[in-house]
This record gives structure tokens, sequence and C-alpha cells, in this order.
């Protein structure tokens, strides 16, 4: 009988975990703000595509945290990714490799109604 535990980060892993929690939690909340307060929308899109995968990433562990603490380099291999998203805009770029697919995903759900684009105006009314 072998029990399957959660083997908890060291060394280089525990680093990189923790780098990795405190770059999504402050570097991703400061560079947000920043992109909702400037004009156009294109960092606003790579933001918002970074909190999707982040999203994605945090229900993967969630589901797989036993499959995935017995890989030594998970920790590393995701701060890589989350640097690389974060910095050199690879979200956007994950967005503009997947928005497609995503279109033809949105159609294929009914209850996703249709959205209206506000105006800078009516949308701080």
């Amino acid at each position: 009988d072998k029990i399957w535990c959660i083997r908890p980060a060291t060394g280089l892993g525990f680093f990189a975990r923790w780098c990795g929690v405190t770059l999504i939690f402050f570097g991703g909340a400061m560079y947000s703000v920043q992109a909702i307060e400037t004009p156009g929308g294109d960092d606003d899109r790579q933001w918002l595509t970074f909190w999707l995968i982040m999203m994605v990433f945090f229900i993967v562990e969630w589901a797989t945290d036993v499959l995935l603490s017995q890989i030594w380099f998970y920790y590393e291999t995701k701060l890589v990714i989350i640097v690389w998203l974060m910095f050199w805009q690879g979200a956007d770029k994950v967005y503009r490799a997947t928005r497609k697919t995503l279109r033809k995903i949105s159609r294929m759900i009914p209850f996703m109604p249709e959205r209206k684009q506000m105006s800078e105006q009516e949308y701080i009314k």
C-alpha cells in the first residue's frame, strides 16, 4: 500500500513557488490596475488573459496537486511560464493564438448573450 501525499517544495522549488505567488499577486495586481487606467485595450487584453491563464493553473493545480508535487521541476517551470506571461506579453500571445477557437466555443454555448460594447461615458455613468 502506497499512500500518496502532497510533497512540499524544497530548495529551488520552494523559492520558485514563492516567487511565483508573489509575482502573480503583487505584480499581476499592479500591472492590471495600470492597464485599466491607461487608454486603449491592448494592455487590458494582456492582463485579462493573464488572469484567465492563472485561473486555469490554479484549477489544474487544485485537481492534480498530488501528481504535480511529485514532479521535481514543476514550480521552476511554472515560474518561467509566469515570467514569460507577464514580462514578454506571453498572455497576449496565447490569446492571439487561441482567439478563433475561443470564439467558436463561445458561439456554441447557448446561454452566452452577445455583449454590447459600451463607450467610456456609458460605463462611467
